[in-house]
């Protein structure tokens, strides 16, 4: 699973550096199997939003915020309708970019965009990602969700009926 650094890693960093140094200024040394330290890092399945951008045919960029969860077999996704805009892109270019960002839309600073290949599924599929992300927003999944049937009655959209699962690349 792809990972970004946070800022408050930094801090960490340095700080361990630090006391690495004044353990080894005591004479303390460390066992040659711990190796290198390893700082924790955030899963991109850990944010809230997502910046999606799926591609035009003619290649123009369309991004926009969405929820994102692990779907546990090296994936990420996310629910969304099937008439959607989004959709239709991921069927012509499966191609897509994350990004971590807030509801809006807008990149949280010093974080990476990942790069990977998206498919629209439905069936068995979209109820285990929507079970998944049920999981991770609860009642505000459940307040969409309303919105999604509601307006799927009023011949609206199709109402949340498709997952996007999403493999980056490298993973």
């Amino acid at each position: 699973m792809k990972r970004r650094s946070a800022s408050i890693h930094a801090s960490i960093s340095s700080s361990g550096v630090m006391l690495f140094a004044m353990c080894r200024s005591y004479g303390f040394r460390w066992p040659d199997s711990v190796g290198a330290i390893t700082l924790p890092t955030m899963a991109i399945s850990d944010e809230k939003y997502v910046n999606l951008t799926t591609f035009t045919r003619g290649g123009r960029p369309k991004p926009t915020p969405v929820w994102i969860t692990d779907t546990g077999d090296g994936t990420v996704g996310f629910t969304t309708f099937s008439t959607s805009w989004k959709v239709k892109r991921i069927n012509n270019d499966a191609k897509v970019t994350i990004q971590p960002s807030d509801a809006r839309g807008n990149p949280t600073a010093g974080t990476e965009v990942l790069e990977g290949t998206a498919v629209a599924l439905q069936g068995q599929e979209f109820e285990r990602v929507k079970k998944l992300i049920q999981a991770k927003y609860g009642i505000q999944f459940a307040m969409i969700n309303l919105v999604g049937k509601v307006r799927a009655k009023m011949g609206k959209d199709s109402g949340t009926d498709t997952a996007i699962v999403i493999t980056l690349n490298g993973s």
